[in-house]
């Protein structure tokens, strides 16, 4: 269940008293710290745009030789990796604690499914792996979906995520029996839902011993029948042995049922130590630009100049694009 890099990455994650994971995914670069110079939404100092932080997507990046070969996607966002393979999801946790995974499993799924990416983002990334150059990626393109293609019979499954979401949405084709779903949790303590909030609480053991809590919320569906949305009564089930299913409320097989629920997860522009910005601009066609320092060695970077700190603070820069949805770069620049 561990893929390369799983056990090098570190992440300071946020823990409640209960020890609850708000699980950090990707690049999605939400830059939180934005907030230091300006609200969310509010308007820039350089331009009066007007920019909604929160709205960047998860970015997915296909694999192009830097990780395991039954790796298909992965995503990365300060230290946490997302694995996307034929039958599994890993969740790589690397914890202040020690690291943590848990495999979300496709119970009974098609072995010859076909992942894809959709929907390209405007940046790229490149890996740079020893001195070897055969080892070096250069160029990779990154998505904002990766789509499951008839992960079960007349079931696709497509994979997304924004503003603090990784979001799995099921759509079920007309007559199709929606029971065939089912998924299974590896690595997992627990696996427990709330009664009260119908979340699905995955309880994960760190390296050390101590448990964090990964969360699926409460899933919702519904149907589009004459150009209306009508939505359909879910919640989790959990079978005798464990694994994980859907059980819906009436609904009419003649029409598509849409099944969305979603993983709560949280990120920043930042990483493990100290992140300050001093300057903000936007450029002519409104491309925003932040830069200022960090002590971060997990800075998350991309399509960098420098991808390594190389001081105990470098200066960093970043370029997101102008409708704020899209990361473009974000590099380290220091000595020693």
């Amino acid at each position: 269940m561990y893929y390369p890099e799983t056990r090098t990455r570190q992440l300071a994650l946020k823990r409640a008293p209960q020890l609850w994971l708000v699980l950090a995914v990707l690049v999605s670069m939400l830059a939180l710290l934005v907030a230091q110079a300006w609200p969310f939404g509010a308007a820039s100092p350089a331009s009066g745009v007007n920019l909604d932080l929160r709205q960047l997507p998860l970015a997915f990046v296909p694999n192009a030789g830097q990780t395991d070969t039954a790796v298909y996607f992965q995503a990365h966002d300060v230290g946490t990796t997302v694995f996307f393979t034929a039958d599994e999801v890993v969740l790589a946790l690397p914890a202040a604690d020690g690291p943590a995974a848990v495999s979300l499993q496709f119970v009974g799924a098609n072995p010859q499914v076909e992942v894809i990416g959709a929907g390209q983002l405007p940046g790229i990334v490149n890996y740079f792996i020893g001195a070897d150059p055969a080892r070096w990626h250069a160029n990779v393109p990154t998505y904002g979906q990766v789509i499951y293609s008839q992960i079960y019979p007349g079931i696709d499954l497509t994979y997304d995520g924004v503003n603090g979401r990784l979001k799995g949405t099921y759509v079920v084709a007309p007559g199709v029996d929606p029971a065939q779903i089912g998924w299974s949790h590896a690595g997992a303590a627990s696996v427990r839902v709330d009664q009260q909030t119908g979340n699905l609480m995955i309880g994960v053991l760190a390296a050390n011993g101590s448990q964090a809590t990964v969360v699926e919320e409460a899933p919702i569906a519904w149907q589009e029948i004459n150009g209306r949305q009508v939505p359909v009564d879910v919640r989790y089930a959990i079978a005798a042995n464990g694994s994980v299913g859907f059980a819906l409320g009436g609904y009419n097989p003649a029409y598509a049922l849409t099944i969305d629920p979603a993983i709560a997860y949280s990120t920043f522009l930042g990483g493990g130590g100290f992140e300050d910005v001093e300057a903000i601009a936007v450029d002519a066609v409104g491309n925003l630009f932040l830069t200022g320092t960090t002590s971060s060695a997990d800075f998350p970077t991309q399509n960098p100049l420098q991808a390594n700190k190389h001081g105990d603070e470098d200066v960093f820069v970043a370029k997101i694009n102008a409708a704020g949805n899209g990361l473009i770069y974000s590099t380290f620049l220091g000595g020693a």
